[in-house]
């Protein structure tokens, strides 16, 4: 278990645990409430103790995936114990255990342990309640239900689900039971009442503003994010079948080769013996995993009902391999024995698969312990920490993707209680002004939010740009290298390099020098040298995804500000550090050469884009941009068509063309391209290439 936090949400739900904040949607208010109490540990730093909130509810999740799993075996087979149950039910749970991804999520602050936790408990309490006929487990899984909810929204996706199986196994007062399930679910379901209560607060992580009837909807909707949630699977058809490959291999990567046909076959079983709990289960499935088909892992849900489809399918495997039915023990037949006189034993080929099954397990314990084993980093402080403690005193400060960091650094940490951070997001967001609150930053001054509509990125980019204003005499204000600033503010031309990774902010133009650029590379450069040289440095995708948005914030400032040498530097990095080899890294590295004069050494790495992408959009545009720098605009203009028609909605073939069309003289050509150009810009960073290039031709307002 890592001592401290990791990157990106761990750092978050740290913070939210210890300062009782608001987290991502759907606020996950009761992760936030349980995984707070084990802050009052006293052991540990704060990050420890949350940390170890996951190891202790995935060792529970283990031991109610063994009870659930042996419950639905005496349901479904004889009620007699065996040892092939215990075996049944205990060897998913080990391929569960071991897997890469339920163990990585198991050793840091994360919402997925006691997500599983949740369903193992849900499914264990409905199967109890078939097995006794006994309300009281009915009502204790509503209540489990609603609270689970408030631990991960996705819970939603197991109503279907579990009103089929309600109204298949119930069989009296069918509304008036559903009524009490439905207020034990409501009473479960009360924990959101958290996100506006707490929220009134104002907490620093306060995320969504959820104290409004619109934010509280937004917030437990994710509507901002809704049209994504089922990016993986496009179209009926398609989709399924997309869908069920994900799926498979999923079953495969996350867990096992032997778990794949034991989910299959156990489904099989189930579908005899149950055809309501089948239907429950495969519904949980077929939704689960389309839903994250996107993120390409975390699909729980999924995972557990294959595993314990896979006990059913181990269960039949082992009383076969004992040689008798596994319908036998219903009917209290013991399995034929050795035939009189015969001395010799019986070769236990069920003991032998246990035996097998144990190794593969144990297998994939020492292959993914080096995966995830994480007791000796500090992965969310040891780069992020050393920018946050450069800012200026009493700044105001932007930090961009590591804002969850910052946070944790702030609140937690207690590193920097003179700076007032201001998350890039937060500034940028659809309706700035109702999260930049007086309440929330008291020591500032705000623009009226009358002023402004925040009908498009321009007014959100003078909206923060006055915020910056109006606070500078008396705050310094730095920002992270992000960019996502850059392509929606126009605050470009305001920025000089600062320190590190950080920029500064001033009123006027900056007019920073190639010195100050340089120093201040050398400095990123140092902190990335000594980032890498840490354990488990490339194995952890979320630490490579800060440093690389650094590294693309970098590529664009220096790219918009000119410093070209510089920018031959990140594309490096990008290249190595960041294993970017595709046609689009190749016309950036063209295209700073160009801008750059150095049209034989962009020629020399176009001959090798031309060989290994000969039809691609950025082939094209790389070689009417050399073309024309040549001379030869006519055989440019068809270049770029030929691009243009690759990718009819980017502005830059036509931004492109207007510049060629310029040089053979041809000025309404010129118009037309760069109104073409104009009319296709989806950011302001696009606007202001656009702009410049207007100004360049000579163009009119």
């Amino acid at each position: 278990m890592p001592p401290g936090v990791t990157y990106l949400d761990s750092s978050e739900f740290v913070n939210t645990a210890f300062t009782l904040g608001i987290a991502h949607p759907a606020g996950f208010p009761t992760y936030s409430l349980l995984a707070g109490l084990f802050t009052f540990l006293p052991v540990g730093s704060v990050a420890f103790k949350v940390n170890l909130f996951s190891i202790f509810c995935a060792c529970l999740t283990l031991a109610g995936f063994y009870l659930a799993a042996r419950k639905l075996l005496d349901l479904f087979f004889a009620e007699e114990e065996t040892s092939n149950k215990v075996f049944a039910a205990l060897i998913p749970s080990g391929f569960l255990a071991y897997s890469a991804i339920f163990w990585h999520h198991a050793l840091m602050a994360e919402v997925y342990s006691l997500h599983t936790l949740f369903i193992c408990a849900l499914v264990y309490l409905l199967l109890t309640w078939k097995q006794c006929d006994d309300l009281r487990y009915l009502y204790a899984a509503s209540f489990i239900y609603g609270i689970s909810a408030g631990n991960h929204a996705t819970m939603a996706f197991f109503l279907p689900s579990i009103l089929l199986l309600f109204f298949c196994w119930n069989r009296e007062k069918p509304a008036l039971r559903l009524a009490l399930c439905a207020l034990f679910f409501l009473v479960g379901f009360s924990v959101y009442a958290y996100l506006p209560a707490r929220s009134l607060a104002e907490p620093s992580f306060d995320w969504g503003n959820p104290e409004t009837l619109d934010g509280f909807v937004r917030q437990i909707t994710d509507r901002d994010r809704a049209n994504s949630h089922f990016d993986g699977f496009q179209g009926v058809s398609s989709g399924a079948w997309q869908t069920t490959k994900f799926f498979f291999y999923d079953l495969v990567s996350q867990l096992s080769l032997a778990i794949l046909p034991g989910f299959l076959f156990g489904g099989y079983l189930c579908f005899k013996k149950s055809r309501p709990f089948f239907f429950f289960a495969l519904l949980i499935v077929v939704v689960s995993a389309a839903f994250f088909a996107r993120w390409e892992k975390e699909s729980y849900p999924s995972y557990l009902m294959a595993l314990w489809f896979a006990s059913l399918a181990l269960y039949w495997v082992f009383e076969k391999l004992a040689n008798r039915s596994p319908d036998e023990a219903q009917k209290n037949v013991s399995p034929p024995r050795n035939e009189p006189g015969s001395s010799a034993r019986p070769v236990r080929w069920n003991q032998l698969a246990v035996v097998a099954l144990f190794l593969m397990i144990a297998a994939a314990a020492i292959k993914n312990y080096y995966l995830v084993e994480k007791s000796g980093h500090y992965f969310g402080e040891s780069l992020t920490n050393k920018i946050y403690l450069s800012v200026p005193d009493h700044a105001i400060f932007a930090p961009g993707l590591s804002w969850f960091q910052y946070y944790y650094a702030q609140d937690v940490m207690r590193l920097r209680d003179d700076v007032v951070g201001i998350n890039t997001y937060t500034l940028l967001a659809n309706q700035p002004a109702e999260l930049v609150t007086p309440r929330r930053f008291p020591t500032l001054d705000l623009p009226d939010p009358e002023k402004y509509k925040f009908d498009s990125h321009e007014s959100v980019s003078d909206h923060t740009q006055e915020i910056f204003d109006r606070n500078l005499d008396r705050h310094p204000i730095v920002l992270e290298q992000d960019s996502v600033l850059f392509e929606r503010t126009k605050i470009t031309q305001n920025l000089s390099p600062y320190k590190n990774a950080l920029v500064r902010y001033s009123k006027e133009p900056a007019l920073p020098s190639n010195l100050e650029a340089r120093r201040v590379l050398d400095e990123f450069m140092a902190l990335l040298a000594e980032e890498r040289k840490h354990p488990g440095y490339l194995r952890d995708l979320h630490r490579s995804k800060l440093t690389s948005h650094f590294i693309h914030g970098f590529h664009f400032y220096f790219h918009d500000r000119g410093f070209l040498a510089e920018e031959r530097v990140i594309l490096s990095l990008m290249r190595k550090v960041l294993e970017i080899d595709g046609p689009e890294q190749t016309f950036f590295e063209i295209e700073n050469r160009v801008l750059d004069g150095k049209i034989a050494a962009a020629e020399k790495i176009f001959l090798e884009m031309q060989t290994r992408f000969p039809d691609d959009y950025y082939r094209h545009l790389a070689e009417g941009i050399l073309r024309r720098e040549k001379g030869d605009s006519e055989s440019a203009l068809k270049l770029f068509t030929k691009a243009a028609a690759l990718e009819p909605e980017n502005y830059q073939p036509r931004l492109e063309s207007a510049l060629a069309w310029n040089l053979l003289g041809n000025r309404k050509r010129t118009r037309e391209e760069w109104r073409a150009a104009f009319d296709r810009m989806k950011n302001l960073r696009q606007w202001g290439a656009i702009q410049k290039t207007r100004d360049a031709l000579g163009l009119e307002e």
